[in-house]
């Protein structure tokens, strides 16, 4: 997918690459009026990157990874808490790998 050098194309192919679907009319919107008013694409992208929508994705990957089954509603919240407070995805699956559901799953 390419973004044929526009502000549109940009968030097209940002919303394919980082949340797996189409610019939703009122995400297009906001980060129009945002590039408009100067905001940078980095800024757009650092946005999208720290969305709630895209750290629920990187949570729910790293359970299925790990635990093959989805981030239970607390966890997922938790989790993404987490990572909006700093932590690091690496924090996130030692933590998820020092569980007690992925040390049953271990032991054999």
């Amino acid at each position: 997918m390419e973004g044929g050098g526009t502000n549109d194309g940009f968030l097209d192919v940002l919303y394919h690459d980082a949340l797996g679907r189409a610019v939703d009319p009122s995400g297009r919107q906001f980060f129009d009026q945002a590039l408009a008013a100067g905001a940078t694409r980095g800024q757009v992208a650092a946005a999208i990157f720290s969305s709630d929508e895209y750290l629920s994705d990187v949570v729910s990957g790293i359970y299925g990874s790990l635990l093959q089954r989805p981030p239970d509603h607390d966890g997922l919240i938790f989790w993404v808490a987490a990572l909006k407070a700093g932590s690091h995805d690496e924090q996130i699956v030692a933590g998820i790998a020092a569980s007690d559901e992925y040390f049953s799953k271990t032991a054999a």
